[in-house]
Parts: structure tokens; sequence; C-alpha cells
């Protein structure tokens, strides 16, 4: 366990639902592998903002896509200086199918699933989901801890050294709840009840998004939370060092299952911006997900 080190503050708004994976911490062995370096003191953060609960910040841009498995749920953050809804625009220029602002991903998939028994998953889901201060949880999206005192989940770096993922992991890794652990891919996913998510940076195109995180379900819409989660990191947009460590600290958020912050203080704000770490608020609701 780690000593909590309190950061800044974040909203997410997120009411996106199927189903919750078993997720009840049990005692278990720590994790065999450790992160790529002891997690630094987290430095203190920019004053937090809270800002209007109506604001352009509380609309998160989605797309459900059919998969084999079941469905995938992405979320879309936007690149600086790009607001939802010219991300929207941009996205089904592309081709995407977005979900128009306000639609409860969770709803989509109901809808489309026809199924009574995903809608009523759907709702309970979102009545439950958490929140802490200006923190949001991604609702439905939570790890099972399989064993583990918390849920080990590995960032599998594909990327560049442009991208410090090792540097965003390690500052989540110092949340309670659970733990969040650096390994380069090659090295592969260790398995044995740990979790994966694969980061990954390109050229993705001017389609108006700095970064993005999946989730995918399985067929029968529970958050198939062993394999199936990714990262994409746009090196379309370039940016400074201070805007990739943004952008990095946030999606790996998104991958721990946490939403859009409605603070400024928090690399979780909706808007890519120079916030390098989570507040006290992301890393106060983590634990009263995973149940700590």
């Amino acid at each position: 366990m780690r000593a909590f080190t309190a950061l800044a503050v974040t909203t997410i708004s997120l009411a996106i639902a199927t189903g919750v994976p078993a997720y009840a911490a049990s005692a278990g062995s720590a994790p065999t592998t450790a992160p790529a370096a002891s997690a630094p003191a987290a430095p203190a953060s920019a004053p937090d903002t809270a800002r209007g609960q109506a604001a352009d910040e509380l609309d998160t841009v989605y797309e459900v896509v059919k998969t084999a498995k079941g469905y995938a749920i992405t979320v879309f953050d936007p690149a600086a200086g790009v607001s939802n809804a010219q991300l929207r625009s941009e996205l089904a220029k592309a081709g995407h199918k977005v979900l128009a602002k306000g639609t409860n991903p969770g709803d989509a998939i109901a809808a489309a699933s026809g199924s009574t028994s995903v809608t009523a998953t759907a709702a309970a889901v979102s009545t439950s989901c958490q929140a802490y201060g200006t923190a949001r949880e991604w609702c439905g999206h939570r790890w099972a801890a399989n064993g583990f005192e918390d849920p080990a989940v590995y960032m599998l770096d594909h990327t560049s050294s442009a991208w410090p993922v090792s540097a965003a992991t390690n500052t989540w890794y110092q949340a309670q709840g659970i733990d969040a652990y650096y390994r380069w891919y090659t090295n592969g996913c260790p398995g044995g009840g740990r979790h994966c998510v694969h980061v990954y940076n390109a050229y993705y195109g001017a389609t108006g998004w700095a970064g993005l995180t999946t989730w995918g379900t399985d067929s029968t819409g529970d958050y198939d939370n062993t394999t199936n989660v990714t990262v994409k990191l746009n090196d379309t947009y370039g940016g400074t060092a201070a805007n990739h460590r943004n952008v990095a600290c946030h999606e790996l958020g998104h991958a721990l299952g946490l939403n859009h912050n409605t603070s400024t203080g928090s690399c979780l704000y909706y808007m890519q911006g120079t916030t390098l770490y989570p507040n006290s608020d992301d890393f106060n609701i983590l634990p009263r997900m995973y149940g700590y």
C-alpha cells in the first residue's frame, strides 16, 4: 500500500453503463512486477477551479461500436483549442458514429441490443456510480481484484519517448484502492489475474482528438475488463512535453475507471492543458470505487 498524497482536484461526469464486473477486494499477494521506478512524491498542482455544472466540460464525446465480442465504448478527448462540438463534427467527417450530446453510452448499448436486462443493468449502474468532490467515476468501468488486495493494472507501453507513460503511471501508482504498474510492451501481460492496458501513439490524423480510451464489453454488455482496454495518444497535434504529460495522465485516468473533471487543477479536466497531475478528489474517489 502507498501513503496517500493529495494532488489537485477533478470532476468526471459520466453515466456510461452496462454491467459492473465483480471487484470486491480480497486478500492476496502483491503483483510480482514492480513499477518502472518508485513512485515520486506528487508535486502540488495549481489551485483547483470549480467549473459550472452546465458548462461544456460536462459533455463527453463517445462512440459505441459493435464488435465480435460485444461493444467497444470510446471516449475521445479534444486537442488543444478544439471544442466538443468541433470534435464531434471532425469525427463524423472521418466516418465515426459518435453519440449525440448528452447520450449515455449504456443507453445506446441497451437500445442497440434490444435487451431489457441490459437496459435494467445500465440503469442500476448509473444510479450506483461514485462521485467525490469534483471527481466522477466512469460508471461501470471497474477492474476486478482477482485475489489481490487491490486490482493490479499494467500499462503496456508501445509509445515513443515523447510520451511520458512511465511517469504518468508512477503518479497513478500513488492512488489507494488500485495499483497501476508500468511495463514495456515486449515483456507482455504478466497474467495471473493482473490486467493490462495497451498504450499506443501514432499520427492518427487531424480529427480533433489528442487522446482516446476504449473499453470493450462482452456479448451480455458487461465490461470485458480482462483484456480489452486500449489507450491511443495522437502525435498529429504535436504539443509540448507538458501537453504530452497532461494527455497521458488524462487517458490513464480513464483507463483506471475515472471520467472527466470540472476542475482545471486536474489532468482529467475535459480540455487539454498543462496540468500534469490528478487532484485530491481523483485520488479520493478511487478507493471508494474499489472498496478499499
